[in-house]
């Protein structure tokens, strides 16, 4: 832990060895009650390239950040209540400018977006969420998915780019699916 001024802990949280947590940030780093921060994990809300601090991260009671995963907290990140993040999921609430043909992409800087996962989430191992990305209430992210959009409450989303697979409430899935065609 480095920055340990900026970093607020609930109570029974738990840090697995070699867990790699950077706290200066904006807005600091919180990890509620009954949180568990996996091994080798590593969240950095500051840029390796020297520029200014990010903005932070909170994660909710009882959720769980598993083995090997990467948290860029650049721009806000914000996991819910009771959130289950697998292995080697990867989180990046950043982008680099790249537009000037006269100046590397490393000085033109960055764009921060928060990415939101509200409560009572599933992201499967191997997953990332990119920038600007809220995950619905209740959703299902697969295995392996690249997450480039928001994703509604009780989705189950999957695949590069991804998708919605289906819901899980089928009733709710099917007036969905209904009132896409209408828009049509």
């Amino acid at each position: 832990v480095t920055g340990a001024q900026h970093l607020t802990l609930g109570k029974n949280v738990k840090i697995e060895d070699f867990a790699e947590i950077q706290c200066r940030s904006q807005r600091g780093v919180v990890l509620g009650d009954g949180v568990t921060i996996g091994r080798n994990v590593s969240i950095r809300p500051s840029s390796y390239y020297g520029h200014e601090a990010g903005e932070g991260l909170t994660i909710g009671a009882g959720s769980c950040v598993g083995a090997l995963s990467w948290i860029g907290a650049s721009g806000h990140v914000t996991i819910g209540v009771d959130v289950l993040i697998g292995p080697r999921v990867t989180i990046l609430p950043e982008n680099h400018h790249f537009e000037r043909l006269d100046m590397t992409i490393k000085s033109q800087g960055v764009l921060r977006r928060r990415v939101v996962i509200e409560d009572d989430c599933w992201i499967g191992a191997g997953a990332t969420i990119l920038s600007g990305v809220r995950i619905g209430r209740g959703s299902i992210v697969a295995a392996g998915a690249v997450v480039a959009r928001s994703v509604a409450p009780r989705s189950i989303v999957g695949g590069v780019p991804a998708r919605v697979l289906k819901y899980r409430n089928q009733k709710e899935g099917e007036e969905r699916r209904l009132a896409a065609l209408k828009a049509q």
